[in-house]
């Protein structure tokens, strides 16, 4: 019984770290000349951009031994290539009908959290400026509504504004990104299963074996 009880505890605590997102944090301000991102999950830094993350740390202290490979022609390259490109092609189309429920599954355990997006249009031309400021805004909202439509995202600010004078675009955008891992155990589970029952409907129907009275029937009307 304390086996148990044991298990299910164990089960119980996974469960729980499968539902603690994974944690993107994003800040980029071409202003100031910043590109900072993290990656982290319960807290812990495992890829930073500065290469302070657990991961990064550990690779440092574990490096990897470079393989030495032989030069070959480009002639062989080339063909490498088009039969990878065949290939890509080949599992596309065979599993196209399948992608788009496990993606359903795995949108639904991705958000936005504070999304914040600043973009200053830079044209010493004034004409030039409006049209380009009606371009980026149209483009920054038809994009942002595509994405609230396939997750949730949370908005904290979006600006766009012209700068005269100057002949440059900067921007600000920063984030958080969550990723929901027993999100994506579930998406592949169910592609698993989506390739699985395709396996089973294009499989070939074996002829089912005739009775014994039809055989015996069969071959006394040849006689």
């Amino acid at each position: 019984m304390v086996g148990v009880w044991i298990a299910l505890g164990m089960l119980v605590f996974l469960l729980f770290l499968l539902c603690m997102p994974a944690v993107v944090r994003l800040d980029v301000d071409t202003l100031r000349d910043r590109s900072d991102w993290k990656l982290s999950w319960i807290g812990i830094a495992l890829f930073t951009s500065a290469e302070k993350g657990l991961f990064q740390r550990m690779a440092k202290h574990f490096p990897r031994k470079k393989k030495q490979r032989a030069d070959t022609s480009e002639k062989t390259e080339n063909t490498s290539k088009k039969i990878n490109w065949k290939r890509y092609w080949y599992l596309f189309r065979k599993t196209s009908s399948i992608l788009p429920r496990p993606l359903r599954r795995f949108w639904k355990g991705i958000s936005v959290h504070g999304l914040t997006i600043g973009i200053r249009v830079g044209c010493f031309d004034a004409k030039e400026c409006a049209l380009t400021y009606g371009t980026v805004n149209a483009a920054l909202y038809t994009a942002l509504g595509l994405i609230q439509s396939m997750m949730r995202v949370r908005v904290k600010q979006v600006q766009v504004c012209c700068a005269f004078g100057t002949d440059r675009m900067d921007w600000i955008i920063r984030g958080k990104l969550h990723v929901c891992p027993l999100a994506a155990l579930v998406a592949l589970f169910s592609f698993a299963v989506g390739m699985a029952m395709q396996k089973k409907q294009h499989a070939p129907e074996q002829p089912e074996p005739q009775n014994q009275s039809e055989t015996h029937i069969h071959t006394k009307a040849l006689q």
